[in-house]
């Protein structure tokens, strides 16, 4: 639950923001400029610049207050801060097939030319130099990791938009239980792990059947929980 607890921290951080300037929330503007590859660009050389310098202080593996991540802290808060924006100017309907498949080729790219360079020398001394530390393979690594982020999530968007945008009535009901699921899907699985425990099951199957039985159970007991009064506001 720790990334939950980080999205209230941003949601409680952004309703005392607008509390302080008194200004009422935004609602969504028609007309406004779609989004385009010069700010898609530039966001992606300060996000990679911000992932290099927070990992002097914040190296990759580092947990902080039981947080696993933070040194993931600027695609975290830009990537909140995007989202409202977004839905301010209406881009994630608008963002073009086009726009979605170069996302989608840079990820690739990215990922085929320097995910190997930032971790070249893994055994030869040099093995921790992409965690951070100013090393020049962390550099490395924050680029890629914000043109893979940032291209996946275009390529993402175009492609759940494009296919996936007629909902039947299942996905509805389902898609409404989905962050109850979140919130208590973890003692669920737990549980009936060790109910498994016994089993005479390669991990494979073991996984497999934990599975099919988890996610119904999860999405039911997530319907249950939320009849109950004032629960559905919240979860």
């Amino acid at each position: 639950m720790w990334f939950a607890i980080l999205l209230l921290v941003f949601d409680v951080g952004c309703a005392g923001w607008r509390t302080l300037a008194r200004t009422a929330p935004p609602q969504a503007a028609k007309g406004a400029a779609p989004l385009r590859f010069r700010e898609i660009a530039i966001y992606v050389v300060l996000f990679a610049a911000a992932n290099y310098l927070i990992r002097f202080v914040l190296p990759l593996g580092k947990t902080v207050l039981q947080f696993p991540s933070l040194y993931d802290l600027p695609e975290y808060v830009s990537f909140f801060c995007i989202g409202a924006i977004a839905a301010r100017r209406n881009w994630l309907p608008t963002i073009p097939a086009s726009m979605g498949r170069v996302g989608l080729l840079a990820a690739f790219m990215s990922t085929l030319i320097l995910f190997p360079i930032a971790l070249t020398g893994l055994g030869h001394g040099v093995s921790a130099g992409f965690v951070g530390a100013g090393h020049w393979h962390s550099a490395v690594y924050g680029l890629w990791e914000a043109i893979y982020a940032v291209g996946l999530v275009l390529a993402l968007v175009s492609w759940f938009r494009h296919s996936f945008a007629r909902g039947s009535r299942l996905s509805t009901a389902l898609a409404r239980q989905s962050f109850a699921v979140y919130v208590i899907h973890v003692p669920i699985v737990v549980i009936l792990t060790a109910s498994l425990r016994g089993a005479a099951l390669e991990d494979l199957l073991r996984f497999g059947l934990l599975a099919v039985v988890a996610v119904p159970v999860c999405f039911v007991l997530a319907f249950l929980i939320r009849r109950v009064p004032l629960v559905a506001r919240v979860v």
